[in-house]
C-alpha cells in the first residue's frame, strides 16, 4: 500500500478519519445543543496568538490515501435552525457573557441556513512594551511593538458538494493565502504562488468554515473576563452591546498552559456592538475595541488594543456569492509515501 503526498493544504483521509472520531468524541456537547448526532462542533482555533491556518499547516504534513474520497458532510437545517433558536432565547432571557458566547460560538452550519453569502471581517492587534531599549543582552528577548493586520474573507454557496472561497492575510491580496472548492475540486494558492489544484477528498474545509465564522467569538472570549453585556431586541434582530465592566470574572479567564499569560490582563477599555439575527443568531455586523495590559516574561507591563470589523452579507445569489474558478492552474505536485514511511510520519496522531 502506498500513500499519495500532496505538500500544501492535503486533506488526508486517514487524518480526517481520526478527526471522525474526534468528531463522535463531540456528540454529547452538540446534543445538548439540540444538533443532534449529524452536525459538526469542534472546538475553534483561536484568533488570538494564531489562525485558522495553523491547521493547514498541520494537514499538509499528512498524507492522501488510495480510498475512494470521501462524501461531503451532510447538512441538516432544520435542527441547525432550531439549536440557535435556543440559544438566542436562552441570551435574550438571560443576557449574559456566557450565553453571549455560545451564540458566537455557533458553527458556519447556521449560517449556511441563511443561503448564499459572504463575510469579511478585518482584525488588528498592538502590543506596545513600556520600555523598547536600545541593547539588549545576548539569550534576552527583544521587546518590540508589534502591529498585526489580519483580513479574512468568506464567500459560500450552496450544493453538492458546496461552492466556497476563502482568503485570509493581510493588505496585500497576493501575500494571502486562497483556497476554493468548485465541482468536487480544490484549488489552493499560497502567498505570491501560483494555483494549485487537486479533488476534493474530505470534509476538513468545514473546519475552517467555522473557524472564519466564529471571528467575533474570539475577540468577546478574550475580553470576557472584564466584559458586561447590554441587549436591545427588535423584531428580527438583537443588538448587543459590550462595555467594561465594574469587576473581573475570574471563571471566564481562557485556561490552559498556552494561555497563561492572560491571567496578568487588565482591561482598561472594551467597547463594541454586535448584532444578531433574531431567529438563529448568526451575527450580521461586528465592531468591536479591545484596550488592555498584560506582563510579559521579564516582568514588565506591556499595553496592547484588538480592532475588529466585521459585517456578514446574505441574500446573495450564487453567482453573487462566489467568484469564478481561477483559470491559470496546475495539478498539486505529488510523491509516493510507502506504507512504512507514512506510519512514521502518522505515528501519534492516528491509531494504524
Amino acid at each position: 500500500m502506498v500513500c499519495n503526498v500532496r505538500p500544501w493544504f492535503c486533506e488526508p483521509v486517514a487524518i480526517t478519519r481520526e478527526l471522525g472520531r474526534l468528531i463522535d468524541a463531540r456528540k454529547a456537547t452538540d446534543q445538548s445543543l439540540g444538533l443532534g448526532d449529524g452536525a459538526v462542533m469542534l472546538p475553534a482555533v483561536r484568533l488570538l496568538g494564531t489562525s485558522l491556518w495553523t491547521l493547514v499547516g498541520v494537514l499538509s504534513a499528512g498524507c492522501g490515501s488510495d480510498d475512494s474520497p470521501a462524501a461531503p458532510v451532510e447538512i441538516v437545517p432544520v435542527a441547525a435552525q432550531q439549536a440557535a433558536a435556543n440559544v438566542v432565547d436562552q441570551l435574550v432571557e438571560q443576557p449574559s457573557v456566557p450565553a453571549l458566547l455560545t451564540v458566537l460560538r455557533q458553527p458556519h452550519q447556521v449560517a449556511q441556513t441563511a443561503g448564499p453569502h459572504r463575510l469579511t471581517w478585518e482584525a488588528k492587534y498592538v502590543t506596545t512594551p513600556a520600555e523598547v531599549p536600545s541593547l539588549v543582552p545576548v539569550g534576552e528577548p527583544a521587546p518590540a511593538v508589534q502591529e498585526v493586520s489580519d483580513k479574512l474573507i468568506l464567500e459560500w454557496a450552496p450544493g453538492n458538494p458546496e461552492r466556497l472561497y476563502l482568503r485570509q492575510g493581510g493588505e496585500d491580496p497576493p501575500a494571502c493565502h486562497e483556497y476554493m472548492v468548485a465541482d468536487k475540486t480544490v484549488y489552493t494558492k499560497l502567498p505570491h504562488r501560483g494555483w494549485l489544484t487537486h479533488p476534493l477528498e474530505a470534509g476538513a474545509h468545514q473546519l475552517w468554515l467555522d473557524e472564519a465564522i466564529r471571528g467575533p467569538h474570539d475577540v468577546v472570549e478574550f475580553a470576557a473576563p472584564a466584559l458586561e453585556v447590554s441587549l436591545a431586541t427588535a423584531e428580527s434582530t438583537v443588538e448587543v452591546s459590550l462595555r467594561l465592566a465594574g469587576s473581573v470574572d475570574g471563571t471566564l479567564v481562557a485556561q490552559g498552559q498556552q494561555r497563561k499569560w492572560r491571567r496578568s490582563v487588565v482591561f482598561t477599555r472594551i467597547d463594541g456592538t454586535i448584532e444578531l439575527e433574531r431567529t438563529t443568531g448568526l451575527w450580521r455586523r461586528a465592531t468591536i475595541d479591545v484596550g488592555y495590559s498584560f506582563e510579559d516574561v521579564r516582568g514588565q507591563r506591556v499595553t496592547g488594543s484588538i480592532n475588529f470589523r466585521g459585517e456578514l452579507q446574505t441574500g446573495l445569489s450564487a453567482e453573487e456569492a462566489v467568484r469564478a474558478v481561477p483559470t491559470e492552474v496546475e495539478p498539486t505536485p505529488t510523491r509516493t509515501r510507502y506504507e512504512l514511511e507514512k506510519r512514521e510520519i502518522l505515528k501519534g496522531l492516528i491509531h494504524l
